[in-house]
């Protein structure tokens, strides 16, 4: 009786580890070269900031059109001044300088970019149909009270597509 026991430990322990590495590979392989690799609509870094963009309120086209829509979230009046976009090395591609400002109440909306009320010619670097990129956006804005040059910044992660 022992033989046996000792025997089938030997057999796990020889094969049970090239077991494991197989099925850890092959779930690699599995994840990387068959599973959904669709891009996912995401707004990061604009949460806590007065001046945000709206969560799937935004568009990139192939030729680098964008368009969004911002809102404000404070308490009191902004005057957006500038509205900047740019690559994924912060390197500023294109921007657009809103004279004498626009101003939005609390809560208010205003629609940026192609087709919108202000910076309608703004573009971000283009791609092909489909590709997934790292857009950064910057947004410099006065209040109210008189705090001047304010600056929301963060990026949008968005699939580019084809214009209609």
């Amino acid at each position: 009786m022992k033989r046996k026991g000792q025997s089938a430990t030997e057999y796990l322990m020889t094969y049970g580890w090239a077991l494991l590495a197989i099925a850890i590979v092959g779930g690699l392989l599995y994840m990387y070269m068959f599973s959904n690799k669709e891009c996912v609509k995401t707004v990061k870094g604009f949460k806590d900031q007065g001046i945000s963009i709206v969560d799937n309120h935004y568009q990139v086209l192939t030729n680098g059109s964008i368009s969004f829509m911002l809102e404000n979230r404070m308490d009191e009046n902004a005057t957006i001044t500038k509205i900047s976009i740019m690559n994924d090395r912060g390197e500023v591609v294109d921007s657009c300088t809103i004279s004498p400002g626009k101003e939005l109440y609390p809560q208010e909306r205003l629609s940026v970019g192609l087709g919108g009320d202000v910076c309608p010619s703004l573009t971000a670097p283009p791609a092909s149909k489909d590709a997934c990129k790292r857009i950064g956006i910057s947004i410099t804005y006065n209040t109210e009270t008189g705090l001047d040059n304010m600056i929301a910044s963060g990026t949008i992660i968005a699939p580019y597509v084809a214009p209609a």
